[in-house]
């Protein structure tokens, strides 16, 4: 949990692909709107989890229209995946 006097707003993180996306700024919006303070946590790869869960209180995990790449954890893709590393060819 983030260190915070009990009169702080209590801060979210919103792990994400993109900060301006649409759904990602309706989240921020959202979480604003409730009193909280929205934090977004994208560039994973670049980031240090260990260090952003010291700074947050709750995560929202948005989604995406695409699978984590099964080479990721050793497994074959199927006929229907399509993973990050396919969007962006």
């Amino acid at each position: 949990m983030a260190d915070k006097t009990p009169l702080s707003a209590p801060v979210i993180g919103i792990s994400g692909w993109k900060s301006d996306s649409a759904s990602v700024r309706a989240m921020m919006t959202q979480i604003s709107g409730a009193g909280a303070v929205p934090m977004f946590l994208g560039d994973h790869g670049d980031r240090n989890a260990e260090e952003d869960i010291k700074k947050i209180d709750a995560l929202v995990i948005m989604g995406s229209d695409s699978d984590i790449d099964p080479a990721k954890y050793g497994a074959a893709k199927s006929a229907h995946t399509k993973s990050e590393s396919d969007r962006h060819c």
